[in-house]
Order: C-alpha cells, then structure tokens, then sequence
C-alpha cells in the first residue's frame, strides 16, 4: 500500500496566506513534494478571485496533482442540509476528485435524524456514483466517538475521514480509554486528517515541540491502526492530508497577533515524517 500525502490549500492560498493564487500555490506544493491538494468549495466561494474551480484542476493535472475536495452542510433542518449537499455534490463533479470529503449533518441532531441524513446521503453518493468519506468532525454528527460508532453500526457503507483532533478536545482527553470504538472508525476509513489535537484544543500550537511529543505519539498510533486497516482491506493507497489550519484556529502570541510557529513548515515537517513512519514502512 502507498501513502498518498495531499498537502492543504487552508491558509496556504488566498489573502493573507503564503500564496494568493491557485497559480502559485499548485507549483509549490508539487515542488515540495505532495501528491496532492485538499480543497474546501467554500474557499472559492467566499473568496472566488483565488482562481476557477477549472483552473484548479488544470494546474493539478499540469502538475500531476489528485485532489480531496471538501463538502459541507449547512441549515437547520435535516431536509436543509441534505439540500446543500446536493449543491455541493454537484458544484464539485468537475473536479474528478480522488475523495470528497464530508462535514456533514449537526451536532445537534438526534439519533432520528442523523439516521434520516445518512440514509439520504448514501443513497445520493451511490446514485452519483462518488466515494465520499463523512469527517469525524466537530460541530457535525460525528464529532464524538460514541455517536459515530452508532452511525457505523447502522449503516454498513459509511465511510470514514478520520480526525480524531476532534474527538481528543470534545472527550477532553487523549481517547485511548476508547480503543474499541477507534478500531470500529479506522476499519470504515478511507482519508485520514493527520492534526494533532490535546485536551483542551484541536490543534497543537507546534507539534515539533518536545513537551508535544507524547501527544504526537498517541496520534500517530490511532493513525497506525488506521494503515494497518487499509491494508488489510487491500486498498492500494492510503491518502493523508497533514492538516493544520491559520489563525485564529491556528494559536497566536498575545498583543502581536504573531502565529505560534510557520504552517507551511509545520505541515511540510509533519509530511515527511507520515513518510519516515509509513511509506519507509517494510511491510507496506
């Protein structure tokens, strides 16, 4: 199995990012390396003069780039958000994308209705003919662990982008007390979201940082269990976005305003070492 590393366009193109445009932006990140880009929709539509969606896949085929393109719901409804991910299912149909990747549904929706938005969802990624893989987010119906394993347990064909970040500051620990239910979400995962989350946030401030390291550890163990699934499922490719996101998700120094450390070099040193730990790996 081969690791498939896609670098994220968040906080990389647009203002105030290292990039304005996606025609800067595509050629770096080929130049450092990635096989890939993850792109959010929402990014283009808020801020459009970053570059087509047409562009973007021109310059990913130029330069020999997949892409994960990132969906999202919104609305207060089941019947609301189930609307949007049609739109949004069909705004990136151009794209050709590897995986879309889904922040589906509300926190706030009970059991009923989580299990009325999977039963439309599904059906409407099968009729599409997509490989859609719902995030294990914050703020959308798996954003903690027990809930997801119910999901997982009623609907055998939903597919897993793992980013247990978010699981790690909703149960306000590291969740290895949670075994079972992690092993139940990597053997459904077909994209992994490698941030590093603590207890009291999603994102580590540097994740090169030694007093983060038994932190980073635990992370990238969930992520061993997520390889080894894969693998087993006979996948041929595992595709990892290292995703770390700008300020203010991202901390800053008080008064300054100034970021904890450089995004682009933390997301580039955590690459290479899901390459050091995985694709160097003798039994890939």
């Amino acid at each position: 199995m081969k690791l498939q590393l896609f670098k994220t366009l968040w906080g990389a193109v647009g203002a105030g990012s290292p990039h304005p445009t996606l025609k800067e932006a595509i050629p770096a990140v080929a130049a450092d390396g990635f096989d890939g880009v993850a792109f959010a929709l929402i990014a283009h539509q808020l801020e459009p003069r970053i570059g087509s969606l047409q562009q973007l896949r021109e310059l990913c085929n130029e330069h020999g780039l997949g892409i994960a393109t990132l969906v999202q719901t919104s609305g207060d409804t089941v019947e609301d958000h189930l609307k949007r991910l049609r739109s949004e299912f069909q705004e990136a149909a151009p794209l050709e994308s590897r995986h879309l990747i889904c922040h589906g549904g509300r926190d706030a929706f009970d059991d009923g209705q989580a299990v009325q938005f999977y039963s439309e969802a599904l059906k409407m990624e099968d009729d599409l003919g997509l490989t859609v893989a719902h995030e294990t987010h914050r703020s959308r119906i798996l954003y903690n662990p027990w809930t997801t394993a119910r999901m997982l347990e009623r609907f055998e064909n939903l597919k897993l982008a793992l980013d247990l970040s978010h699981w790690v500051v909703v149960a306000e620990r590291l969740i290895d007390d949670q075994l079972d239910i992690i092993r139940a979400a990597t053997a459904r995962t077909i994209h992994i979201d490698a941030r590093v989350g603590y207890p009291q946030g999603p994102q580590v401030p540097d994740p090169r940082a030694p007093e983060w390291a038994e932190t980073l550890e635990s992370h990238l163990r969930w992520w061993n269990m997520a390889w080894d699934e894969q693998k087993v499922a006979g996948l041929p490719t595992s595709t990892v976005v290292p995703e770390f996101g700008p300020p203010p998700y991202q901390q800053t120094l008080p008064h300054t305003g100034e970021p904890t450390a450089d995004l682009w070099e933390v997301v580039d040193w955590m690459a290479q070492l899901l390459r050091d730990r995985f694709d160097a790996r003798p039994d890939r």
